[in-house]
């Protein structure tokens, strides 16, 4: 099963530049302790309030955009966007 779970989360941010929110990783089972547990280990590395990165995902321009927009449930725009 834990496996299962961070296979969907591997998922989810492959699709997000390597992040993943709480509220996914909620959605899909993992529970608080276990989001806990990866951030302490270092699997997932807090980039924003209730967004991770997971460990081997690079930092990069674009994960910090999104990081920001997935946090404040936002959008980018203009130059940011394009």
């Amino acid at each position: 099963m834990r496996r299962a779970l961070d296979d969907q989360a591997g998922q989810i941010a492959a699709r997000q530049h390597g992040l993943i929110t709480r509220r996914q990783a909620l959605d899909v089972g993992f529970t608080a302790d276990s989001i806990q547990s990866r951030r302490r280990s270092g699997r997932w590395v807090t980039v924003e309030v209730g967004v991770y990165r997971l460990r081997g995902a690079p930092a990069s321009w674009k994960s910090r955009v999104l990081a920001l927009c997935l946090a404040l449930d936002a959008i980018a725009s203009h130059r940011t966007a394009a």
